[in-house]
């Protein structure tokens, strides 16, 4: 009687020390992945929240002047028509505001600066991270894609339950997970960015104007990439909106084609 294969599963056993090794293996896989993913967490809220700081921060100047010394405030009386254009600007005694205007705007540039560089540096550590889980969470698709064509018929109904949730779970830690979080990162980009464009073009003086803020967030976003590629929610949706019309033209394609 050939006990060739019960010897070489005793043989494996053995040499992993009673399945202890790939038990361990397990735990420290998706320990070390849980972990990353954790810190991938804090890395994006703390990017969002410096852009949300910045914005409220400096955002309550945007009517906020100042003039030279020994003239008035050319305001009018608060009316109907022009309460909310003219009672919010405030104005500033000429003495050191041309010194406060000039901190505020150094002020601002700085902060602004220090959240780009703080995106460029976490994309450059996390972009090797995110491409190897993005690669792994592929390559378990294309590898559950293969079994389901070739041994879907044979597993049972609990085994393909079982497989199917776990599929989705991994591929939710690997592939969901991390781009959610970059999205949620450069998601205050673009309201920075439309505060500047919605407003008038004497607004924000004291940090330097409205056209000068609007050059500088164009030509230095502070933006979160995997290896230069930008990911927002607006690319977000229009990746699955582009998904989804490709599979529902094909599923309509494929009907019409199969009635024929």
């Amino acid at each position: 009687q050939d006990l060739s294969g019960c010897n070489n599963t005793k043989f494996y056993v053995i040499a992993t020390f009673g399945y202890f090794t790939n038990v361990l293996y397990i735990y420290l896989f998706y320990g070390a992945t849980i972990v990353a993913l954790v810190g991938l967490t804090y890395g994006t809220e703390m990017a969002y929240r410096m852009a949300e700081c910045w914005t409220r921060r400096f955002s309550t100047l945007r009517r906020v002047t100042f003039q030279e010394e020994g003239t008035t405030p050319k305001q009018k009386m608060p009316t109907e028509n022009n309460t909310s254009s003219n009672t919010n600007i405030t104005p500033i005694n000429s003495l050191g505001a041309a010194q406060m205007s000039e901190q505020l705007a150094r002020d601002s540039a700085e902060q602004y600066l220090f959240m780009v560089e703080y995106m460029r540096q976490a994309g450059l550590v996390w972009s090797p991270v995110i491409v190897a889980l993005y690669f792994y969470c592929f390559t378990l698709i294309l590898l559950a894609i293969y079994v389901f064509i070739v041994y879907g018929s044979v597993l049972n109904t609990v085994t393909l339950i079982q497989s199917i949730v776990l599929f989705i779970i991994q591929v939710a830690l690997y592939l969901v997970f991390p781009t959610l979080g970059l999205a949620h990162a450069n998601s205050f980009i673009s309201p920075m960015l439309e505060q500047f464009t919605n407003c008038a073009p004497e607004d924000f003086t004291m940090i330097g104007g409205r056209e000068k803020w609007l050059a500088f967030l164009t030509d230095v976003p502070a933006a979160w990439t995997v290896w230069g590629i930008w990911i927002t929610w607006a690319k977000i949706g229009a990746f699955l909106s582009t998904c989804v019309t490709g599979i529902a033209t094909y599923l309509v394609t494929s009907s019409v084609l199969t009635r024929r």
